[in-house]
């Protein structure tokens, strides 16, 4: 069909093409509406957030991170946005992750560490607001496991440094073992940690699917089968929940 234009291009129709893109998604559409929008209401917090969420769903992180910076600074109490940046915060610390060189490259992990700030920021956000500590909790796990990850990543990468050592015949280095004993120690702590934000997760909302979810992967990983007995017996009390174990 033809393009609204002339008397239909209200802010009001350019805000529900925006939207009515994301929902079919095609973020540059909604990108481009909202941008658009934004010349003329600048501080329109709906085309702030469509802007940023557009972005974050192209990847676009670090336009992404501005334009919820800037939304926050408009709208600093608006959850939605503050959900979001939880969002940008999780994709981008998968993101980093993920690529080949994260070891090798200070800046990267440096963008890491700014991530997991950000997600902690948040979820600090969140754990002041009545009703939302539940939520806070469970993104501090999250945040927690990822922790967990960049740590075991680093010993994964000590232990192939080791075996091609004992290929080559090359001498062991004596301080990785302790440094490598030491990084499983904080592995260790770490997971406790999440375990701990999970179980007060769930006691504050037993509903809360996905903490349940991550909290009996966790038990089941050091095989502690009374507290997944424990859990599951809570969950069964409540019979509207999918069967988990």
């Amino acid at each position: 069909g033809m393009s609204a234009i002339g008397c239909g291009d209200t802010p009001g129709t350019r805000l529900q093409v925006a939207k009515m893109a994301l929902e079919r998604g095609n973020p540059q559409k909604a990108l481009h509406e909202s941008e658009s929008l934004l010349k003329s209401l600048p501080q329109n917090r709906e085309a702030m957030f469509i802007k940023a969420k557009s972005q974050l769903l192209m990847a676009r992180l670090e336009d992404s991170r501005s334009s919820l910076d800037r939304l926050l600074e408009y709208y600093p109490d608006d959850l939605e946005a503050r959900r979001l940046f939880v969002n940008w915060a999780l994709f981008r610390l998968k993101d980093q992750l993920q690529k080949t060189d994260f070891l090798a490259n200070p800046h990267l992990q440096e963008q890491f560490n700014d991530a997991l700030e950000v997600g902690r920021r948040q979820a600090g956000w969140l754990s002041l607001r009545n009703g939302h500590e539940a939520e806070a909790l469970y993104t501090e796990a999250r945040l927690v496991s990822f922790e967990v990850a960049q740590i075991e990543k680093k010993v994964a990468s000590y232990k192939q440094d080791a075996i091609r050592r004992d290929r080559t015949g090359d001498k062991q280095d004596p301080q990785v073992v302790s440094v490598v004993g030491h990084l499983n120690q904080r592995i260790g702590q770490l997971k406790s940690s999440a375990e701990h934000f999970l179980r007060d997760a769930i006691s504050l909302k037993p509903d809360h699917y996905d903490a349940c979810q991550i909290y009996a992967w966790m038990l089941r990983g050091r095989n502690a089968w009374s507290e997944i007995w424990a859990l599951s017996q809570q969950l069964v009390k409540r019979k509207d929940l999918p069967a988990l174990l």
